[in-house]
């Protein structure tokens, strides 16, 4: 499995708002994006706020580039950096 880290803005993605609703706490929050990250077969790994509380930073495993984007999507995330373990960056350099 591969990872992103992704910068989401708290509250904006209409699957957030709907899940959050009126709780705009920071553990509300992070239970949301694991359940829509968890919807599309995904997992959370780490969640880290801006002092500002308008953005957070969320290390997401997903299993297949299709699951990456469809979580990007619901997250409407930005700033996206993929990430590979030393195994399946040693396989990529081997070319499979």
């Amino acid at each position: 499995m591969a990872w992103s880290w992704v910068r989401i803005k708290t509250g904006t993605s209409p699957k957030l708002r709907d899940c959050m609703g009126n709780d705009t706490s920071a553990g509300r929050f992070v239970a949301c994006v694991e359940s829509v990250v968890g919807d599309r077969g995904g997992r959370i790994d780490d969640v880290k706020f801006e002092p500002n509380g308008k953005w957070a930073r969320v290390r997401i495993e997903w299993t297949s580039p299709e699951n990456r984007l469809a979580i990007l999507l619901d997250l409407e995330a930005e700033e996206v950096h993929d990430l590979l373990s030393p195994e399946e960056m040693d396989a990529l350099r081997r070319g499979g």
